[in-house]
Formats: C-alpha cells, structure tokens, sequence
C-alpha cells in the first residue's frame, strides 16, 4: 500500500512499520524509542536482534539530544557531510530510549538523510526513525517502491514512494567514538562500510577546516573488520546483499556448466573478454562448434553498466541482482572487474565481495 508522508507518520507514531525513501537505499522504519515497534522491524526482515539499526534524524539539533555533547571538529565533520550517505557511530547518553534500535549497545548509528520525503516523515514523528535497509534479511536493498513490495508487502503497513534510490548502496559508516574519550590526543574516524563518502571526501574536510583528525579505512573493499566493530555494524556480522540465485567468480565454471542455464554478470568495458573467455571455454572443454554458438546464444548477460558512469553502477545494482532470480536459472557467474578506488567504487566491489562466491 503507498502512502502518504503524513499516513506514514500516523502509522509510525502509533507503532507501526513503513518502508520510506532516502538517498542511499530504501528504509523499513520503526519509532526509534518504541521497543515494540523496534521489535516488528526485526519480525518482518527476520532480522537477528542482535544487528544493531541505523536511527535517522532530521536535524543535527535532533542527533544532539541521544549523544554526549558533539565535539567541535566532529561537528563540523557532520554538518558538512550532512544531509548525506553517511551515517556515524556515536556514544549513547545513559538510559537511552534508543537501546532496543542499538541491540543494547551503547552507542547509536545516526544519519541525516539527503531525501526531501524522508526528512518530512521523520520531523513529523517528532523523534528519530530506526530504520534497517527495506528487504528481507540476507537479501538485496530495496532502491525502488516495485522491490519493497515484492518482498515485505505482506508483512508492513505501507511504502512511501520516493522513486528509485539515487544512490543505490548503503550509507558508509563511521566510527567516532574517540573524539569524546579524554584520551584521544588525535581523534580517530574509522570507516566501518564503505559507501559513497569515504576517505577522499573527509580528508577534504580535514584539511579544508584544519582539524586534527586521523583516518582508518580497511586495506581493501573485501577486509574484514574487527570483531569488537562487528558488534556495532549493521550487515557486518551476517550474510547481506544477495540474490537467491548464487553468483560465483568467472573461474569457477566447469564444463557442466556450459551446457545448463546461467547467467553472466558483466560491466560494458568487459565485453569483448567475457565473449572471448566464454568461447575460450567451450574450446577448451571441446564443445563442438555448432553447439557452443548455440548454447553462447542462448546465455543471458546482464550488463552493470560502464565504468565511465559507476554512478549508474550502483544505483541500479541491487535491481539488476534481483533481475537474476527471475531468470529461472540455478547459477550465474560475474566476470571480474578492476573498480576505480574512488569511495564509491570502493563501495560497489564492497557489496559484490559479499555477493559473488568462490
């Protein structure tokens, strides 16, 4: 069912769940200091309870009455990050209402949307909005209305629609926490998930405003983190982002594969080597000629899109892995692909290292 701004909020002051756009993904929301409305958000993705969620907020103002006081060079950090895809691992003041949204945790991910909808919804809940991304546990993000429906339809009280995510990844999370211990002589901000801001994008701000900050990122896109941030992290402690239909490397195709269904993951600027490998393949396992053109013919590839854009990269990643599932096919395999290291480049081969196996 699609709902208004204002029904949604209704529906959410009263304890109910609603699916509502933000920039990143779709979020399935709860009142973030409602326990019970908490508890169906995890009952409806089948989510573990001990998976923290991100709360949103409207206003800096708002984040500033669940936290300790936000130090200066933070703050600055904040607002100019914010409205945006990045959300920040903060302390939780004493006996916060926020508990059940942070499985327990004394600390809460806070984020300002940059959604015009979703700040509308939030401000008029009057309090933060705990929201998980919109899709059953273990799956692909929501990023369109049309997803959210096949998935959770039957389980929430109603979707917002905002249209397709301009982003289409998660936000990335950061780690703040040292910039209130007395002990941190340089704070340190240590990025969590990658997302569309990431290392390029602070240290532009730190330099820009001279702030005594140190940044940590993973070695790469597919590092894990540590299991003391597992705790904290939401997605990091469990399976995310996947389609049904397993997605394994290019190398792992056998030659009973060649002659069964599948389907190939590709970018653009990969064409001529995935047509070649792929005959390549039919060569080497000696499948005859009239066969493997026939067979080659009748795979399906589903293209990303190109580097030059990997904006569009992302905004539709999520949609072309569901797109798999209706392809009636057992396997698919994704033809590898050297990301550029920009944050959001980063962030794409982040969420296929947890997508693509083998």
């Amino acid at each position: 069912m699609i709902l208004s701004v204002s029904e949604a909020a209704k529906i959410l002051q009263q304890g109910g769940i609603v699916a509502f756009p933000t920039e990143t993904v779709y979020g399935l929301g709860a009142d973030a200091t409602n326990e019970q409305a908490i508890n169906k958000v995890f009952q409806a993705k089948n989510r573990p309870k001990d998976n923290p969620l991100i709360c949103h907020f409207y206003s800096i103002a708002q984040i500033q009455q669940f936290v300790p006081k936000i130090p200066h060079a933070l703050n600055i950090i904040i607002q100019k990050l914010t409205p945006g895809p990045v959300s920040f691992l903060l302390p939780l003041l004493p006996n916060s209402p926020l508990l059940a949204a942070t499985s327990g945790q004394p600390s809460v991910i806070v984020r300002i949307p940059n959604h015009p909808l979703a700040l509308e919804l939030i401000e008029k809940v009057n309090n933060p909005i705990a929201a998980p991304s919109a899709n059953t546990s273990g799956r692909s993000s929501g990023t369109n209305p049309e997803m959210i429906e096949k998935d959770l339809g039957s389980v929430i009280d109603g979707i917002v629609d905002g249209g397709q995510s301009a982003v289409g990844l998660e936000s990335t999370i950061v780690d703040c926490r040292s910039f209130f211990t007395n002990t941190a002589d340089k704070p340190i901000i240590t990025i969590l998930r990658p997302g569309a801001i990431g290392r390029t994008e602070l240290e532009g701000i730190i330099q820009k405003y001279h702030l005594s900050v140190h940044i940590i990122e993973p070695e790469s896109p597919s590092s894990s983190i540590t299991s003391n941030e597992v705790t904290t992290t939401p997605g990091a402690k469990y399976p995310h982002y996947s389609p049904q239909t397993p997605v394994y490397n290019w190398s792992a195709i056998t030659k009973a594969h060649l002659s069964t269904p599948f389907v190939v993951f590709y970018v653009e600027e990969y064409k001529l080597s995935v047509e070649s490998d792929l005959k390549n393949k039919f060569h080497q396992y000696s499948v005859s000629d009239g066969a493997s053109e026939h067979l080659f013919k009748n795979i399906p590839f589903i293209c990303l899109g190109s580097l030059d854009n990997i904006e569009e990269i992302a905004r539709n990643l999520y949609k072309n892995l569901i797109s798999l599932d209706q392809q009636n096919v057992a396997v698919s395999f994704f033809y590898p692909v050297v990301w550029p290291q920009s944050s959001l480049g980063k962030a794409i081969e982040n969420r296929l290292s947890k997508v693509v196996r083998g």
